[in-house]
């Protein structure tokens, strides 16, 4: 969705890359809804991007790279396929020295994250460094996050605006037999759940939320 508005909203070439088929057909049926020109579209893995050397001006990752096995190497391959003078924006949740292996298990189990998944921040930026990146800008963002995911502020707001929404979608989103609308409550419920989780450790410091921007 972000690459379809991002394409609306600048008319830049955007080529997205998703290693699911089914987020790929979304991105098909919804640009055929709406008119959109963005249709260029990769199935790949961002440890392995399916792109030449300098061949992109510009790469950015939203909530993705915590999945990945070897953030390393996500860094390393947007570094081989930048332009000189392109930029790697990564928007994304990160873990700190002060998380605890209990908590490390459930986000990954919450998230559906490989063994790996989850990275530390100053791993992190150490890599990015590393790889021949200069850092141009770092926003911390982990302070208005933990304040926003409360049960007094996002449970309201989830429960009102947001739960409606996904309770219609779900289905639609996932068609297969035997699919009913409990199983889209449930999932409903426990995505609730694990987002307030994230708010419990944005604000204990074992985790931070982080923009970054790196120029190669």
């Amino acid at each position: 969705m972000s690459d379809l508005l991002l394409s609306e909203a600048t008319g830049a070439a955007v080529v997205g890359l998703s290693i699911s088929i089914n987020q790929l057909r979304n991105l098909q049926r919804m640009s055929e809804q709406t008119g959109s020109d963005y249709t260029m579209a990769a199935k790949g893995d961002m440890q392995r991007l399916p792109f030449g050397d300098e061949a992109i001006d510009h790469v950015y990752s939203i909530n993705a790279i915590y999945h990945v096995d070897d953030p390393g190497a996500v860094i390393d391959e947007s570094y081989r396929a930048l332009a000189t003078g392109g930029r790697l924006g990564v928007d994304d949740w990160f873990v700190t020295n002060m998380i605890t292996d209990e908590q490390l298990t459930m986000l990954r189990n919450n998230w559906s994250t490989s063994s790996n998944g989850f990275h530390n921040i100053n791993t992190f930026s150490r890599q990015i460094e590393a790889a021949g990146f200069g850092l141009t800008e770092v926003t911390d963002l982990t302070e208005e996050a933990g304040e926003f995911l409360s049960e007094e502020r996002f449970g309201t707001t989830y429960d009102t605006q947001v739960s409606p929404v996904l309770l219609d979608a779900f289905p639609r989103l996932y068609q297969y037999e035997g699919y009913e609308q409990s199983h889209a409550q449930m999932a409903v419920d426990q995505l609730r759940s694990d987002i307030l989780y994230m708010g419990e450790l944005y604000r204990s410091g074992a985790a931070v939320y982080r923009q970054i921007i790196a120029e190669k």
